[in-house]
């Protein structure tokens, strides 16, 4: 049930008291937390914990029936009983707290914090949260998070990684007091929530404070139990909020799974398209258009942040940059060097048959183009040969052609001609430096479909029988 209703009768739950030995465990998880139960009968404590649940405002609940061994019957669930205790540790380290957070909670000036700054001088030292006991280190999130509350000027850098952040309904005066003291505080720029066991629930709040925070430069949540809607709903607040800072965004690995979704991969290009602040983008992408559509847009970004820094140090940047996706590369013009000075150790027959292939067919050949070619002209290469020598050739030869013409097309099937100035290539992705008219510099990004040459490089790379 959501928060305050009543308990629906738990469906596929036998009545009765459980088998000999053991005892019935009920485990109700929600976007908000986990409420444990034990009961004398499967009925009654699916029942109590999705009760509890709904009471402590958890919100809709999964609830999962245990039955645990008890001592006369045997050993006990490994994994239920590890559970149990560390929910059983948070909630007294959360009791021994009460006494600390009051005293926070009265606390209204900055300067009376520094006083009660839990940690120890080796502790301050060396910036050391993730070793620290559970009630210590809840004792330092009470205090950290009244520090934003109370906007201290001298609090620029959170970092709770790596430290469990209590569900809302056990301790709202960590994690729903951050998210609210994040909607007005002016000097915080960087948030590490890394590994906090942050859930659903507590996203939501954090997409509101997203809207309003004008200070935040860095937020971190990746490693978290966020589902693909909130990450969504997070890009969707920032990219809504014309004031933020944000220029550097984890979001990586939520529920142990690292790609998160076709949707969530368009949101969060259309964010960096949108907010040209965003340099860093920590998420893997799985679809190739919109990995390289966020490419793309954040190289942009960060050719516009550079271009700033020049502008406000009072240096000119007459350069303009344009930024465009690859999808087909044609290479004009050739090379002043003979072919065979380009290609080293081209006395075997190794780079002979990749540059009978280009010369033939006016393009590079794949990995299964040229393996076929090799077996065509009896000289069959090995499988785990093709991809190394194809490597090395397509090195020299675009080496070779750094300050010459290319022609590339865009996403949209518009053709640019201008001067190779530089270019890398990994997993098969290039990123090439071109060189256009009127002062203009082209970056083009992605994996074109083909790299082909025109009739001078065709007639320049055949291979010619020595004299």
């Amino acid at each position: 049930p959501a928060a305050g209703e009543a308990a629906a009768p738990a469906a596929g739950i036998v009545a009765g008291p459980p088998p000999p030995g053991t005892q019935v465990t009920a485990i109700a998880t929600g976007p908000n937390g986990t409420i444990t139960i034990t009961a004398p009968t499967a009925e009654a404590a699916a029942a109590a914990a999705a009760a509890a649940a709904g009471a402590a405002g958890v919100g809709p609940v999964q609830v999962q029936i245990v039955y645990v061994q008890t001592a006369a019957g045997g050993a006990q669930d490994p994994a239920v009983v590890a559970a149990q205790a560390a929910a059983n540790a948070q909630k007294e380290a959360i009791n021994k707290a009460g006494a600390f957070a009051s005293e926070m909670e009265s606390t209204t000036k900055v300067d009376d914090l520094a006083a009660s700054d839990p940690r120890s001088e080796e502790e301050k030292a060396a910036k050391i949260t993730k070793a620290m006991s559970i009630k210590e280190s809840l004792k330092y999130m009470l205090w950290v998070v009244h520090r934003l509350h109370l906007n201290d000027p001298t609090l620029t850098d959170v970092d709770f990684s790596c430290v469990e952040i209590p569900a809302p309904h056990l301790e709202p005066r960590i994690g729903p007091k951050l998210m609210k003291a994040l909607k007005t505080n002016e000097h915080c720029k960087k948030l590490n929530l890394s590994l906090t066991s942050l859930r659903s629930g507590q996203a939501d709040e954090l997409c509101e404070a997203l809207k309003l925070n004008k200070a935040l430069e860095s937020l971190d949540i990746s490693n978290n139990l966020l589902a693909s809607d909130r990450i969504i709903s997070l890009a969707n607040a920032i990219k809504s909020n014309a004031d933020s800072a944000l220029c550097d965004l984890k979001v990586a690995y939520q529920n142990g799974v690292d790609a998160l979704g076709r949707a969530v991969e368009k949101a969060l290009a259309e964010l960096v398209e949108n907010n040209k602040k965003i340099t860093t983008l920590a998420c893997s992408f799985e679809d190739a258009h919109w990995r390289g559509q966020k490419d793309k847009f954040l190289m942009r970004n960060k050719d516009e942040v550079r271009r700033q820094r020049k502008k406000e140090a009072g240096m000119t940047d007459t350069v303009q940059v344009v930024y465009k996706e690859l999808k087909t590369l044609k290479l004009l013009g050739a090379v002043d060097k003979a072919a065979w000075e380009v290609f080293e150790n081209d006395e075997g027959s190794d780079f002979s048959l990749c540059r009978l292939f280009v010369a033939k067919h006016a393009r590079l050949p794949s990995q299964d183009d040229l393996q076929k070619f090799s077996q065509a002209n009896s000289k069959p290469f090995k499988y785990a040969e093709v991809g190394p020598l194809l490597q090395d050739f397509q090195k020299f030869l675009f080496d070779a052609h750094k300050g010459l013409q290319v022609m590339c097309e865009d996403d949209k099937n518009k053709p640019t001609t201008g001067s190779m100035t530089a270019w890398t290539q990994m997993n098969g992705r290039f990123t090439l430096d071109v060189a256009g008219a009127e002062n203009t510099k082209y970056q083009f990004v992605g994996k074109p479909l083909f790299v082909m040459v025109d009739a001078a490089i065709q007639e320049w790379i055949t291979p010619q029988e020595d004299s």
